[in-house]
């Protein structure tokens, strides 16, 4: 017989609240040009979760956080370099880790905080060094919220647009140069629970935004999802086939944020038995409560009764090392990087660093 202990779906007592912030420095004028994916996808986006939020707030940020009070439906109108300045603020020297530490300092359990932004760090001249302190700076700042908010999560989308407009580079880097039709990167910051999180990527999923979605990456702490346990044919009795037992695994992974491509790696998974394996993961197609079959094979002669498939977290993907630069020089040659990325990213990894499983499947086993 196989058995486990049912796990039930987190429900939200009510809709979360969203905060979106866009920043508006001088190094985001580019974004704002004619044909510019960077207005529709934000746009897009952020009316769909609207939909699903119990209130919206809008605003601009820099060195300040500035509210945008008009509707949503005029909001694409202001994104543009004219109403970035009547905003104000300093447009000119925008810290992204101050940036970031005040939107988290916004994020409650019932509100989600969107940073939209270039996310370029402005480098000094001993550039590995400030790297560092930046990247210790976002993890304090998450590992501080994490005492009163412990299931805090960061889910990170990398988008691209055409950009047409000044490149500014660092202090004594070199003079701001003209880029023009171009395509560059940016980001989407989402930060609120993983409940919350979850809520909005089942409403409107992140790989599912037009208008230039490159990748993605999320952070959260371990979360117990809704699983069930069968035999391969659906039933609970467990008998050999080929000398080995065949058990399925329907699993909700949502709550975890974990994106497709690491649920459906095999080399995630680990048994406490070495006579368990996880063979194949694929995803549920049809509406379900569940979004992953689990396929598990057993040795006959095990001895197993308890198993415990666990489910790791993932390191920092091939795709944020490749669109990181730590020189801040020559757009020309790093048009599709961005300085400083890898930092506070890792500086959202090293929150999380103690987070080594992102969920598990406890089951008993019994043989007839």
């Amino acid at each position: 017989m196989i058995d486990s202990l049912p796990v039930y779906p987190i429900k939200l007592i009510q809709k979360p609240k969203l905060n979106v912030f866009i920043e508006n420095s001088g190094s985001m004028d580019g974004y704002m040009c004619d044909g510019s994916e960077f207005k529709d996808a934000v746009y897009s986006y952020v009316n769909n979760l609207n939909r699903y939020a119990d209130t919206t707030k809008l605003f601009f940020i820099n060195s300040n956080i500035i509210p945008y009070n008009n509707e949503l439906s005029g909001f694409v109108k202001d994104l543009n370099p004219q109403s970035f300045r009547r905003a104000g603020g300093n447009r000119s020297n925008s810290d992204i880790g101050e940036m970031l530490e005040k939107i988290i300092k916004s994020v409650s359990d019932t509100t989600v905080s969107v940073f939209i932004s270039d996310c370029i760090l402005d480098l000094p001249q001993n550039a590995m060094n400030f790297l560092n302190i930046k990247k210790e700076e976002i993890s304090n700042c998450i590992y501080n919220k994490r005492k009163n908010l412990p299931n805090l999560s960061v889910k990170i989308l990398k988008m691209q647009s055409k950009f047409n407009g000044m490149y500014y580079y660092s202090r004594g880097m070199g003079n701001p140069e003209r880029i023009i039709n171009e395509k560059r990167p940016y980001y989407i910051w989402l930060i609120g629970t993983n409940n919350n999180l979850s809520f909005f990527e089942n409403k409107v999923s992140s790989s599912e935004i037009k208008y230039e979605f490159m990748n993605e990456i999320a952070f959260s702490p371990y979360i117990a999802v809704p699983f069930e346990v069968s035999n391969k044919g659906q039933s609970k009795v467990l008998n050999a086939i080929n000398g080995k037992y065949e058990i399925l695994i329907k699993a909700d992974f949502r709550p975890t944020l974990s994106i497709n491509t690491d649920i459906e790696n095999i080399n995630n998974y680990q048994a406490y038995s070495p006579d368990v394996k996880v063979c194949e993961v694929r995803k549920i197609t049809a509406e379900s409560l569940y979004s992953h079959y689990i396929k598990v094979l057993i040795e006959e002669e095990t001895r197993v009764r308890e198993e415990n498939i666990r489910f790791k977290t993932s390191g920092i993907p091939q795709w944020v090392i490749e669109t990181n630069d730590t020189s801040g020089c020559d757009i020309k040659k790093n048009m599709n990087k961005t300085t400083g990325i890898l930092s506070l990213i890792e500086g959202v990894a090293d929150a999380y660093k103690e987070e080594t499983i992102n969920t598990n499947f406890k089951f008993s086993l019994k043989r007839n």
